[in-house]
């Protein structure tokens, strides 16, 4: 034992609590007085029934017992320590050499076996020996719970990337449980939404930077694909050459499924699921790039539903957003896969039209929309219907911006809204 490990395992004794175990006093005392300045706490017992009772009360570290006493010899004591705590270290002292009892030491599983008079020098050394064993499996132990435990899945596999260890998040993760992947390649993981450009780069920042992470989609072993953070290192033995490769899986399915609803949020009305304001604009600078280059023109309809409010103040807003969502629903249907419809809030929608030149195909159109909005609906034992009012501005006729075209669509509908023959008026400049 080297020197630093030696102050180490000393440091490491002073913390301990140990229970000596000896009938006589004489013996007891002398031993007790070296033990004390060695340790944290000693507790001391005259047989092994005194010391079955503090060993069942207490925490005890280490047992330094004689084996021939009255009441409880120390062999019978070490076979009920053994039985409770299998990782407590005991130590027997006794003044027989006899083979008989080595052999029961053996077969009990006590660690050292001291003849007396005890060897102050050999107790220290056999002690420490002891301590560094007992301190080495608390500590393979804890590693061992921390990966159990772990909240993140962990891959562990050889140098030759074979799994040799997985812990129970990997499972929850994967679906797969040791049986399934020890002595397998992580590539049966694999999604197949990733090329092997991509592997290529993976291996060669592991290989010059020891390390990698990164988002990567992986296959669960009912054949679902799904997203996760992964950290992989190299791990090396004295030598300096790559022993294994430990990965660490973190599920980013939530993650990520949040982030999209995120984004939908930003963009779309949360009521009726259509494109929001910010969204619209984006839209109709699309159709109207398409609209220059094939020399078109696109169609901007305000459209505001008829007494709409009188429908939220005598049945309820449940009922008045059921009507909305409906609407919404009809629309999206009535239009062409290169239209687009927006809910601008309340009862207010943008409707864009393309090849939108021919006044009678776009009158017919508007008239389509009309009708589709104004079927009757039944909302929670409601016979409802509502009319509308539409204003329609041109692209690049009326304008070539966005506001401004919707503006003056709103402006038409307002006149719709106040003519008595009209339910859709074009806007007109002035």
């Amino acid at each position: 034992m080297n020197k630093a490990i030696q102050l180490n395992m000393q440091k490491y004794l002073k913390s301990l609590t140990v229970l000596y175990v000896e009938d006589d006093e004489s013996i007891r005392t002398e031993l007790a007085q070296f033990l004390r300045r060695r340790v944290d706490t000693l507790i001391l017992a005259n047989d092994g029934q005194d010391a079955w009772s503090t060993f069942s009360e207490q925490a005890i570290d280490v047992v330094i017992t004689d084996i021939k006493m009255p009441r409880m010899d120390g062999l019978m004591l070490a076979t009920k320590i053994k039985q409770k705590s299998p990782s407590t270290p005991i130590l027997v002292t006794t003044a027989f050499e006899q083979t008989d009892y080595l052999i029961d030491a053996i077969r009990i599983g006590i660690d050292k076996y001291i003849i007396k008079p005890v060897d102050t020098g050999l107790l220290m050394r056999d002690l420490m020996a002891c301590v560094k064993q007992s301190h080495a499996d608390q500590q393979l132990e804890l590693i061992n719970r921390l990966f159990d435990n772990n909240k993140e899945g962990i891959l562990v596999t050889d140098k030759s990337n074979t799994i040799i260890m997985i812990n129970k998040a990997f499972s929850e993760i994967t679906g797969y449980l040791a049986d399934d992947v020890i002595g397998q390649s992580p590539q049966l993981l694999a999604s197949g939404r990733h090329d092997e450009a991509f592997y290529q780069q993976m291996w060669q920042e592991l290989n010059s930077k020891g390390s990698w992470q990164g988002e990567i989609w992986d296959k669960r072993k009912n054949g679902d694909i799904f997203p996760q953070w992964m950290s992989i290192s190299t791990l090396k033995n004295d030598a300096g050459q790559v022993s294994h490769y430990m990965a660490m899986l973190t599920n980013i399915s939530q993650w990520k499924a949040d982030e999209e609803r995120l984004k939908y949020l930003a963009t779309h009305d949360v009521l009726t699921g259509l494109p929001n304001r910010n969204t619209l604009y984006d839209l109709m600078s699309l159709s109207f790039a398409n609209a220059d280059r094939n020399k078109e023109s696109v169609a901007i309809l305000f459209v505001d539903l008829d007494h709409f409010k009188p429908i939220n103040d005598d049945y309820g807003h449940h009922v008045g957003d059921i009507l909305l969502q409906n609407i919404s629903k009809r629309l999206s249907k009535t239009l062409r896969a290169g239209d687009t419809i927006s809910r601008l809030g309340g009862d207010e929608f943008i409707i864009v039209l393309s090849n939108a030149e021919n006044r009678d195909n776009l009158s017919a159109t508007v008239v389509k929309i009309q009708q589709a909005i104004a079927q009757s609906m039944d909302i929670d034992g409601h016979h409802l219907s509502v009319k509308s009012s539409i204003g329609i501005s041109l692209y690049p006729q009326h304008s070539k911006y966005a506001e401004r075209l919707i503006n003056y669509a709103d402006t038409a509908m307002y006149q719709a809204k106040k003519s008595a023959t009209d339910d859709y008026v074009f806007y007109q400049q002035r």
